[in-house]
């Protein structure tokens, strides 16, 4: 016999109905006079949130929703090929769908570029079963790019499931100089080589660079919408038709503790690029990555770390991720354990097993709060991304410069407030955990 309600009981609950108006009115008689728009809140985009908001009058439609939840895809940084391919491993055999392997880079911890480096630490790796990408972070692209080709022609090459992850616009994100112009050139010119191989991605138009910079969740979603527009101009001036440059080009966000306002950005983040590749003459899903804040981790009572990532999961699923990286809870202070990539690959494990998170296809739709938020973002976003547009482009000085500078004006914002006390942290700026004993960790590799 079945749980479920019938169609009766569904549309006969035997609940009176009620009004907006009559919860307005409910809700100001517990304020004892107060108006109920005291409770009203700003986003960092200045984004107004009502204590009740209206229904929907007409859901969006969200392109590429589907009713699956994120594949885990753990990060692996290690300098050691033969210690990264045990962690690979380890990663995989523990239910990962594929791992994001961070290669070295100035600044920046990881695996060399060399082929041999790659052909080591991927050793017993199955990638025609395994999602694969790599995060080079810039640098020397004709080096990533011998590696990269030797996966994609060697034996047992996937005909998915593989990105190069590259992104030298996010690369260049906290640089004044901007990108070499050459940078995106050669990497469109090397898609032209896998015209008839396995259907990869090679260009990562990411938003968490901007927001580990200090961005607000427009600012992101800007971010990622330009150097995505970016990348296709690259691949269209290298004689790629705008379905096949767009089939080359992975999307990437941020997702954090602030769980409706990155449901919202998720869902917003379809809804534009889908308009790009309208107005571009391409109808492609994109993929859409998610990755855990880390701006949003503690190195003070790390511990804690282990429920802003849970959150963040929830959200990056909620909001229709297509894969999910968590950092593990001690990423501030230093290398990973086994306990730590555990418990981080295994967040949404669980999420999914016991919780069947991401089972629903935009579970979010119709709800007035996640609609009016979603249309605001989009909406910030859209006019940002124009006026980077404007002044030339991401990948121009003039249009890197803007955006650049009204990230670091959120940043100065953002600071401010958790200075002053306006903006809480646990354990950083409010309960403050006297006996915090922090985990003992490696030092990253150099």
């Amino acid at each position: 016999m079945s749980d479920r309600p019938t169609k009766a009981q569904t549309e006969s609950s035997g609940f009176a109905a009620f009004s907006r108006a009559d919860w307005l009115a409910q809700a100001a008689r517990s304020l004892n006079g107060r108006p109920v728009s005291d409770l009203a809140t700003l986003t960092a985009d200045g984004i107004k949130i009502e204590a009740l908001n209206a229904p929907a009058p007409k859901p969006a439609a969200i392109p590429g929703m589907r009713p699956s939840p994120p594949e885990v895809m753990p990060l692996v940084i290690e300098t050691d090929p033969a210690t990264a391919n045990g962690a690979i491993l380890a990663e995989l055999e523990g239910g990962a769908a594929g791992v994001v392997v961070q290669m070295a880079a100035p600044g920046q911890p990881g695996l060399a570029l060399a082929p041999d480096a790659l052909q080591t630490a991927l050793a017993g790796v199955q990638l025609d079963a395994a999602r694969l990408t790599l995060a080079p972070g810039g640098g020397n692209w004709p080096q990533a790019l011998e590696g990269f080709a030797m996966l994609t022609r060697g034996p047992g090459a996937p005909l998915c499931g593989l990105s190069l992850g590259a992104d030298p616009i996010g690369a260049a994100m906290n640089s004044d100089h901007g990108i070499p112009p050459a940078d995106i050139a050669i990497l469109a010119e090397f898609a032209g080589t896998l015209a008839k191989g396995p259907e990869v991605r090679l260009f990562s138009a990411s938003g968490v660079p901007a927001h580990e910079a200090g961005a607000t969740e427009a600012q992101e979603l800007a971010a990622m919408l330009a150097s995505g527009v970016a990348y296709l101009r690259g691949l269209d001036a290298a004689g790629h038709p705008p379905r096949a440059a767009a089939k080359r080009i992975g999307l990437e966000l941020s997702t954090d503790t602030e769980v409706f306002v990155t449901i919202a950005k998720f869902r917003a983040a379809r809804l534009l690029w889908a308009r790009v590749l309208e107005l571009s003459g391409a109808e492609v899903r994109p993929r859409l990555a998610a990755r855990s804040s880390a701006r949003m981790m503690t190195a003070a009572d790390a511990h804690v770390n282990m429920l802003r990532t849970s959150a963040a999961a929830l959200a990056a699923a909620l909001g229709g991720a297509d894969s999910l990286t968590v950092l593990p809870f001690t990423h501030l202070l230093g290398r990973p354990d086994g306990q730590a990539r555990r418990i981080a690959r295994n967040t949404m494990i669980i999420l999914t097993g016991e919780a069947y998170v991401g089972m629903v296809a935009d579970p979010a739709s119709g709800s007035g709060f996640a609609e009016h938020l979603t249309q605001g973002l989009a909406g910030k976003a859209w006019t940002l991304f124009g006026e980077i547009e404007a002044a030339g482009g991401a990948a121009s000085p003039g249009g890197a410069g803007l955006l650049r500078d009204a990230v670091r004006k959120a940043r100065h914002t953002r600071e401010a407030q958790i200075a002053s006390g306006a903006r809480v942290i646990m354990g950083q700026n409010a309960y403050l955990n006297a006996k915090d004993q922090p985990p003992e960790v490696e030092p990253w590799p150099a």
